[in-house]
């Protein structure tokens, strides 16, 4: 075997029509069908769903004090596990998270994290 031939050096030598299949031929009859024309659907409007939970203490306080908040340069350590690198992200990002899933426990963490950042700077 020579030395870098491969499969495809190989298989190049070949015309591909050899590998194709060759389409059957069949004869189809037209006959006359019943055609049911699809059902009209309504779109039904519904007033967006109340949360199923009470917002959590202090939320608006947050929102209203990161609305005319200026960041400050450069990061900030929030507790010794926490680094805030893009303070400006963090802000955004988390009251983004409050205010799509006020209320909801999962999402607490996220706002204990920008209240402790609220009373750092209040």
């Amino acid at each position: 075997m020579e030395s870098g031939f491969d499969l495809a050096d190989y298989l190049i030598r070949f015309s591909i029509d050899k590998f194709k299949k060759q389409p059957e031929k069949r004869q189809v009859s037209v006959t006359q069908s019943h055609v049911t024309p699809e059902p009209t659907r309504q779109i039904i409007k519904s007033e967006p769903q109340k949360s199923k939970f009470d917002p959590f203490p202090g939320s608006e306080d947050v929102i209203q004090f990161f609305n005319s908040f200026t960041p400050p340069p450069g990061p900030i350590r929030l507790s010794d596990q926490i680094l805030i690198t893009d303070i400006k992200l963090f802000i955004e990002s988390h009251i983004e998270e409050m205010k799509a899933n006020n209320g909801n426990p999962t999402f607490l963490p996220g706002f204990e994290r920008i209240k402790k950042l609220m009373q750092l700077f209040n």
